[in-house]
């Protein structure tokens, strides 16, 4: 059968196969898990976009939804102080004839 001495051969084939292996799973394994980790960091980065893409969108809703909102304010607010401007400008007018009709009455006429 097998003598001690192939038996010792035997033995130390297969350890360096092992060895072999080890360092082959060694060195392997780190590369798995870079690329596991890549991955990871890839969905990461792709799930922060989205989230971040959305929460822009969500702002500038709201920017268009303030800025909507305080031009109608405005816009009902000028109209508020065109009317009243108007109003003012009629009184202004009534006041000035009242004042030039008193001023007729009153003044004599130089002919």
């Amino acid at each position: 059968m097998l003598d001690q001495e192939a038996l010792t051969y035997i033995i130390g084939i297969l350890v360096i196969i092992g060895t072999g292996f080890s360092a082959f799973n060694y060195l392997r394994k780190p590369q798995e898990r870079s690329e596991i980790n890549d991955a990871v960091v890839d969905e990461k980065i792709a799930n922060l976009k989205l989230n971040t893409d959305e929460k822009i969108t969500g702002v500038k809703d709201l920017i268009v939804n303030l800025r909507d909102n305080h031009l109608k304010h405005m816009d009902e607010k000028f109209d508020k102080h065109i009317e009243k401007q108007i109003e003012n400008e009629k009184l202004i007018a009534e006041n000035f004839t009242k004042v030039f009709v008193l001023l007729d009455e009153r003044l004599p006429n130089k002919k």
